[in-house]
Formats: structure tokens, sequence, C-alpha cells
């Protein structure tokens, strides 16, 4: 059986190496909406970045209700987070984050009007890691 810290630090590692998640956000009629997001940025699993379009209807449904969850799957092994998220046009930190397949989506560059960052704050996080199922709180990460 592991400990607690043993699985938070494997489940930074499937983070880490992650191209994408799901993102689970609410919709004005109050049911849930998911869809696939690009990795952009982890810092463990406390802080996500990702990004997306200013105009995307994701992108005001998340400034409308900021609460959503992130979901990370690597074979049998599940990360699940639930937090809020922050929309940043912050351009210090979209330069920081831009990728060359970003130009492709946001032709407009790192600072143009489409570009936009999630920045996604952990507030509890539940695993299912290696056969074993935990849970954390953010003070725990």
């Amino acid at each position: 059986m592991s400990d607690k810290r043993e699985i938070i630090t494997k489940a930074e590692k499937i983070v880490a190496k992650s191209e994408d998640m799901v993102i689970a956000y609410v919709r004005e009629d109050g049911y849930p909406r998911a869809s696939t997001i690009s990795m952009m940025k982890a810092d463990g699993i406390k802080t996500i970045y990702t990004s997306t379009a200013m105009q995307a209807l994701k992108t005001k449904r998340i400034q409308a209700n900021p609460k959503v969850s992130l979901c990370f799957r690597d074979g049998w092994n599940n990360i699940t987070l639930t937090g809020t998220v922050a929309v940043s046009q912050d351009n210090a930190l979209r330069r920081a984050l831009w990728q060359d397949w970003c130009i492709e989506h946001f032709p407009d560059g790192a600072e143009g009007e489409r570009f936009c960052v999630f920045v996604f704050e952990t507030e509890e996080a539940t695993f299912w890691i290696d056969n074993e199922q935990e849970s954390a709180v953010r003070d725990e990460l």
C-alpha cells in the first residue's frame, strides 16, 4: 500500500507528461460539458495552464462559472482535479506559454486578441493510481 505522498508524486509525473486532458465545466442550463484541451504547462498538480480562444463558447461559460474539473489518464491510472479557472490575457504569461502549434489556432500571435490562457488552481484531487484510490486537498499537494 502506497502512502499519499507517493501517489501524489506519481500523479504529478503523469500530469507532467500529458499532452492533453479533459476539462469539464457547467453550461448555462446547468448541464455539464466536457471537452479535450491541450496541456500547456503544469506546476505539479496545483496549477495547470492551458489555452483556448478568448471568444470561444467554453471561455464564456467558464467566465460565468469558473468551477471546473480536469481529468488526466495514463493507462488505468486516472487523476481528477477539481478547482477554479482564471482566464488570463497577460502578455508575459501568454508569451511564456506560447508553443509552435499555437500559430495554427491563433494566427495573430501570442499577444493577439484571440489567445487566452486558462490558469487552473486545484482545490481537490482524486486519484486511481496503481489500483489504489486516494484523495487530497490543495494544502496536501
